[in-house]
């Protein structure tokens, strides 16, 4: 048996209070949303603290108000219908649940790809091949495809085609296909009003490599399509992410590729998403850069 001083039994007893005192001080009102993928409010839907044991109801727009909880407490969400879902509180801040399409509901429906453009600058002139790896059907190119382009490219970016013999300052296709993948899921992009649509431009393509001409045609294609939204949802596919979009095949093959892709969408007010990281582009050697978009009509999440 052990026999425990009063002096210790007072340390004791001084940090058990400290213990319950700091885990009281520590709780907090969590406040949250709970929605499905397409951001309807999912109503009524049973928000469980399962280490605090306790839990609340959303009401009839998806949000709840949970009292007493505290950080890495793990909330266990249900609604009728759905999995349940199990999410940690990682800050006081609002939380926003999604439940996911638990249909595993696929894209069906063509997106249109606007205006790929491709520049060439060779350190010589040099002749190059180039075929375009796409998973859909051309609706246009300039100059003519006819499976590939041979051109005659010179360092200012200058081609001569070929085929025809005529000058061009670009490498131009659109076309429609459908997403490999759901667009609509994305963990970082920009949330853009009409007002700031152009200093955004011209701030955020110069960062992704594109010289002012290059940013330019980009900016003048673009900004009419975006400033008919008061807010634009952004996110830029560069590297093997714009590989969902198109391939090149390219003799011979460039020293750099710069490719910005732009995904954009129409939505009604901002919400939180994590910036998108920009890693800068250095030209160097034969360089190849390319830049395009396509403007979504689903929902995105």
């Amino acid at each position: 048996m052990y026999i425990i001083s009063k002096k210790n039994k007072l340390f004791l007893i001084f940090l058990l209070n400290l213990v319950f005192t700091n885990s009281v001080i520590s709780q907090f009102t969590l406040v949250g949303k709970v929605s499905d993928y397409e951001g309807n409010p999912i109503q009524f839907a049973i928000v469980w603290d399962s280490i605090a044991k306790s839990g609340t109801k959303c009401n009839s727009s998806g949000f709840f108000e949970l009292k007493k909880t505290n950080l890495n407490n793990i909330l266990v969400i249900s609604s009728v219908g759905k999995p349940k879902k199990r999410m940690t509180v990682k800050s006081q801040d609002t939380m926003f649940i999604v439940f996911e399409d638990d249909t595993n509901r696929k894209l069906n429906r063509d997106i249109v790809i606007k205006k790929p453009v491709i520049y060439l600058y060779p350190e010589s002139e040099i002749d190059v091949h180039i075929k375009v790896e796409f998973e859909g059907k051309f609706n246009f190119t300039y100059p003519s495809y006819e499976n590939g382009w041979v051109v005659k490219a010179f360092p200012s970016g200058k081609l001569i085609n070929r085929k025809d013999n005529k000058t061009y300052y670009y490498l131009f296709w659109d076309g429609e296909k459908k997403y490999p993948t759901n667009p609509s899921i994305y963990e970082s992009g920009f949330v853009i009003h009409r007002d700031s649509t152009v200093s955004f431009l011209q701030n955020v393509l110069v960062k992704y490599g594109l010289n002012e001409y290059e940013a330019n045609e980009f900016i003048v294609f673009w900004t009419p399509y975006l400033i008919k939204n008061e807010w634009n949802f952004i996110h830029f596919r560069t590297g093997k992410e714009y590989e969902s979009i198109s391939k090149n095949k390219v003799i011979p093959k460039p020293d750099v590729e710069i490719r910005v892709f732009m995904d954009f969408m129409k939505i009604d007010k901002p919400f939180p998403i994590a910036i998108q990281p920009i890693i800068p582009a250095q030209r160097k050697g034969f360089t190849l850069v390319e830049w395009g978009g396509a403007e979504l009509n689903e929902s995105i999440k």
